[in-house]
């Protein structure tokens, strides 16, 4: 029930009186999958190094088995998604540089070669998929009879 109010919240036009719908998904690393040919499983290790996480200190819900690990993903997808705004504006420079280090230094597949372009073209990637998987919300019809577009995935 609290969704319209979300859908608020996250800047896009609210749902009719009375009307509930679909919340705004969140971005995905499964985008880089899809457009980059990249399994998202490569990308544990630079996750746990750029969040800290380990079996010693870390809570084990954040852990690769941990229930919450999809929160974890969603969370390196935004900051994929948006390095290149904030590299632009030099917004959180050694988080920034931590994340390309961590690429550089992992067993991903040429991983000596990543540069900030190759991290530029990921969020891209998963902008892309981010706009699509929320067409229901941004692109709603402003029709009388307030029709919402229904997105359905295969």
């Amino acid at each position: 029930m609290c969704m319209p109010g979300a859908i608020v919240l996250a800047g896009w036009p609210a749902l009719p009186w009375g009307q509930l719908g679909l919340g705004p998904v969140p971005p995905s690393l499964a985008a880089l999958g899809s457009a980059m040919e990249l399994d998202v499983q490569q990308l544990e290790d630079v996750i746990d190094v750029v969040y800290r996480l380990d079996d010693l200190t870390s809570p084990p819900e954040y852990l690769r088995t941990g229930k919450l690990r999809p929160a974890i993903h969603v969370a390196f997808a935004s900051q994929l998604m948006y390095f290149e705004e904030r590299t632009r504006v030099n917004e959180m420079p050694k988080v920034q540089a931590n994340i390309l280090r961590s690429m550089r230094e992992s067993q991903l597949p040429g991983a000596k070669n990543i540069t900030e372009a190759v991290i530029y073209e990921w969020g891209r990637a998963i902008q892309a998929q981010f706009k699509i998987d929320n067409l229901h919300l941004t692109a709603r019809t402003m029709h009388a009879d307030h029709v919402q577009y229904q997105v359905t995935k295969k």
